[in-house]
């Protein structure tokens, strides 16, 4: 679903569609909080993916390299409003996840120039699904 124009599969990749939960705090590495958290918006109750859809939340764009030498988003879950953006990559230090702001406030807007997992070769390690291997093919999941 594309809601203020994003499409949050390509910006959160596999993780999005396959094993995601509302306590997931990295969606890139699939890690996961132990105890659920609220919504940063006002009112809006525990995490739940209209949460993202509706901006109120977003996982972090910020190139990391991991630690097979390839590129990944760094995935962290941050409230879209911070002042601070990702606890990792706060705005104006880094500003590749501004374009969250800028779409919420329907303002014009730039994704990434790059999307490290579309990359020829790049690979996702699930192991909450058995370690498994996944190759990110953006036409997989294109609707």
């Amino acid at each position: 679903m594309a809601v203020f124009g994003l499409p949050f599969l390509r910006l959160y990749g596999p993780g999005w569609v396959i094993s995601w939960s509302g306590r997931c705090c990295n969606i890139w590495r699939m890690t996961y909080d132990m105890e659920e958290h609220h919504c940063a918006e006002s009112g809006c109750g525990t995490i739940k993916r209209s949460c993202f859809e509706r901006l109120h939340l977003a996982y972090c764009c910020v190139p990391i390299q991991m630690a097979n030498g390839q590129w990944r988003f760094c995935g962290n879950r941050f409230g879209v409003e911070s002042p601070h953006g990702c606890s990792l990559h706060h705005y104006g230090e880094y500003e590749d996840n501004r374009f969250f702001q800028m779409a919420k406030k329907n303002l014009e807007y730039e994704l990434p120039s790059k999307f490290p997992h579309e990359q020829i070769g790049w690979q996702m390690n699930l192991p909450k699904l058995g370690d498994i291997r996944f190759s990110f093919n953006r036409a997989l999941f294109e609707f």
